[in-house]
């Protein structure tokens, strides 16, 4: 059924509810590689089986002299049986942790700190500058010249390295891995990794992904202390499937300059008092997924909204006046509303109703409006763009609303929308690094950039702008 050896067999607890399974026999495959995830399979009698099939969500703990086992949160997949007569039945059950957590016990080995170790999805430019040479051996020996490093958690630093595994095939074959690696030293084992580090090494790869162009995530964690190691796997995130999105060349950020703009920008990241919207931004800015044509272009509008939507509700730019007001000024609106459908035969009650429940809406600040102050505020420049708002061409805030509505892409003008989408992206780049307090004169997203390397969007964008107009010249 299953040809691989598994790497763990243990007998465990199984909590499905208020209720819970013992002596329940799991198999766990450990994965190879970050593409991979953890697969684990119960070993079930006839009757815990008939009891799982109903269920389809669990935990489970499993613990011996050597090792302890978490899965908090597992998904009943599915299963498989094999009869060996009329009593006997056996049946292995697929499950999918959400994550894993695996702690091995160790001898003391005298060590007072801890090392965690975070495995990163590949990032070229994320890679430290070194020498090195291969022994015939297979052994490795490399010289680092040049890493990433950030101020991290309790005045350490979080370093971007690369560590090497050897793993056995068979007596005569083993494999050498290279992974991406953030390794950081800290003085105790105290910290709770899964809640204090990790969401800021999440916050710290989104930020890279912003500048190389590139999502970049943690899917393990390993930490190391004088008692146990402890290998984290986080089941339910992906490996970035998304290729980069760059503008023209994405190689323009050296390993001095990423360092130079990670110093800026994590400062001021983290002073940002609403960080959500700012992580919504750049997960559009930088998807972990290639997306069709209309999504990609809806997610980058979205990507400018919420920081907008911060904006204005930080600056009181949602209403124009307050809300009591306005209730009393509504009913009034509605009022003279009424008198005048009243006396047109030609408007219906249903109409007079749709109306009404636009009304609301004239109370709030227009998008546009708050994005002339948003603009202005953070010196965003945007004059050999396509126009976010324009009265007098097809906009992108206008093109926006046409896919939003549904509407099929006509392969006739899928380039004009290629096109569309790529000043769009460049926007959202400009407006993310203003926000980040980085100067995007200095970026690809910058005008003297993409203008001294012919940046065939912006040559392209005149007869784009006038061809889809015909389109939605009536929309």
């Amino acid at each position: 059924m299953i040809e691989k050896q598994c790497d763990y067999y243990i007998a465990g607890r199984l909590s499905i509810n208020n209720s819970v399974i013992d002596k329940v026999e799991c198999k766990i495959y450990l994965p190879k590689s970050l593409n991979d995830r953890p697969r684990m399979y119960f070993l079930l009698d006839k009757e815990k089986y008939i009891y799982l099939s109903r269920q389809w969500q669990g935990s489970f703990f499993a613990e011996n002299k050597e090792v302890s086992i978490f899965a908090s949160k597992i998904y009943f997949i599915k299963s498989e049986a094999r009869y060996w007569g009329e009593t006997l039945f056996e049946v292995n059950f697929e499950v999918e942790p959400t994550d894993l957590k695996i702690v091995k016990k160790l001898s003391d080995c005298g060590c007072t700190d801890m090392q965690v170790v975070f495995y990163l999805s590949k990032n070229e430019l994320l890679n430290p500058r070194s020498t090195g040479r291969i022994y015939y051996t297979g052994d490795i020996e490399e010289h680092e010249l040049k890493h990433i490093s950030v101020p991290f958690y309790g005045h350490r630093k979080l370093k971007f390295i690369n560590v090497y595994t050897l793993d056995k095939l068979s007596d005569e074959q083993q494999v050498r891995t290279k992974y991406l690696v953030a390794t950081v030293n800290l003085p105790d084992d105290k910290v709770n990794i899964n809640n204090d580090l990790l969401p800021l090494v999440d916050d710290l790869l989104l930020l890279i992904g912003l500048a190389t162009k590139k999502r970049t995530v943690c899917l393990k964690w390993t930490a190391r202390t004088n008692e146990k190691v402890i290998d984290f796997y986080r089941c339910n995130f992906e490996y970035p499937k998304g290729g980069n999105k760059e503008s023209v060349d994405g190689n323009f950020f050296s390993l001095e300059k990423l360092q130079a703009y990670l110093d800026i920008v994590w400062t001021s990241f983290k002073k940002y008092p609403n960080k959500e919207y700012l992580r919504g931004a750049i997960y559009s800015a930088v998807p972990g997924i290639d997306a069709y044509i209309g999504q990609e272009y809806l997610s980058a509008f979205s990507g400018i909204e919420k920081l907008m939507l911060d904006y204005r509700r930080t600056n009181n730019l949602e209403f124009n006046i307050p809300r009591t007001a306005w209730n009393k000024m509504s009913r009034q609106i509605k009022k003279c509303l009424k008198v005048i459908c009243d006396d047109r035969e030609d408007i219906s009650k249903e109409q007079y109703s749709n109306m009404v429940m636009k009304i609301s809406e004239l109370n709030r600040i227009s998008l546009q409006e708050a994005w002339k102050r948003f603009q202005e505020e953070y010196g965003i420049h945007t004059n050999i763009l396509w126009p976010l708002f324009d009265d007098k061409i097809i906009s992108l805030s206008k093109i926006r609303n046409w896919l939003i509505h549904g509407e099929p892409i006509p392969s006739e003008y899928y380039s004009d929308i290629v096109i569309a989408n790529q000043n769009l992206h460049i926007l959202l780049e400009r407006i993310l690094f203003s926000v980040l307090k980085y100067d995007a004169s200095k970026t690809t997203a910058s005008d003297d950039y993409l203008l001294k390397n012919g940046a065939t969007f912006l040559i392209d964008m005149p007869a784009a702008q006038k061809h889809i107009g015909r389109l939605l010249k009536n929309f």
